[in-house]
């Protein structure tokens, strides 16, 4: 049991070093916007908000810890990674490796797609076929760069109001997602359920950014049109993420359980690529 929840604490830090980094591993040709069952459920719970309960419980909890000042250490590697990135040299090919060696699924595209495609009855394989098929024109990406980027900031360091806004809420959130692992790895939420609240408080996250283009002073149209592209793509790369979850696990946790046909076959993909 331990061992299962650490597994979902490595997952969930590797998720938050992948939002921290330019994702830039998918086509800009063309783009489609099916997204898999899960993701078009939370979503819409969101909408209607019937999520509304767990994230004002989760917020609540999260100013209480503030208080507290429950979160300095996660602060002060915050405001250290910034430094970091403030003073490092831009290396593409470092980059490149770094998103690379975090995402299996973007890595693998081209062997995952011949797969899935030779189990388009599988669920599973449906599942990752789906989340796969969609690519980003040059604007996007340069949208979701620009958003991921936030991630490397500290508090203040905002060339404008609106930035500091941003990173604020950026901040916020990556705490929220911190204390929340943290609740996995204690016992308070199954695998799904810790699942749906991490998409659950990116929607939220992406929203009230919306919010503070629409409010802040001295608007700045580059930097909102940012962000509304990356809101309305976010349940796309939420399903990118969450499928390279899915693959990763299942590799893991192969000999645990029959495997169906696909499932065999992307163990031994997973196994022999990494």
């Amino acid at each position: 049991m331990k061992m299962h929840r650490y597994f979902w604490i490595l997952i969930a830090c590797l998720m938050f070093l992948f939002i921290s980094t330019k994702p830039s591993f998918l086509s800009s040709k063309g783009k489609s916007t099916a997204l898999p069952s899960y993701i078009v459920n939370i979503k819409e719970k969101f909408e209607q908000g019937l999520m509304a309960s767990f994230l004002d419980n989760w917020n609540e909890a999260y100013y209480k810890a503030r208080k507290m000042w429950g979160f300095n250490d996660d602060l002060t590697r915050r405001k250290a990674i910034s430094n970091i990135k403030k003073n490092q040299a831009f290396d593409p090919n470092n980059e490149q490796k770094e998103s690379k060696s975090i995402l299996f699924i973007t890595q693998y595209k081209a062997s995952l797609l011949e797969l899935c495609s030779q189990y388009r009855n599988d669920p599973f394989a449906q599942e990752i076929l789906t989340s796969l098929n969609f690519s980003l024109t040059p604007k996007e990406q340069k949208s979701i760069d620009y958003v991921a980027n936030l991630s490397n900031k500290f508090l203040g360091d905002g060339e404008s109001p609106l930035e500091n806004a941003l990173i604020r809420l950026d901040t916020e959130y990556w705490l929220k997602k911190i204390a929340l692992t943290s609740a996995l790895a204690r016992g308070q939420f199954n695998p799904t359920d810790f699942r749906d609240n991490m998409i659950a408080l990116e929607l939220e996250k992406m929203r009230l950014m919306e919010t503070a283009c629409e409010n802040t002073p001295y608007p700045d149209t580059s930097i909102a049109s940012h962000v509304i592209t990356t809101s309305i793509l976010a349940p796309q790369l939420q399903a990118l993420q969450w499928a390279n979850v899915a693959i990763l696990k299942q590799a893991k946790h192969a000999h645990e359980h029959q495997e169906t046909p696909f499932e065999q076959e992307l163990s031994a993909l997973v196994q022999n690529s990494l």
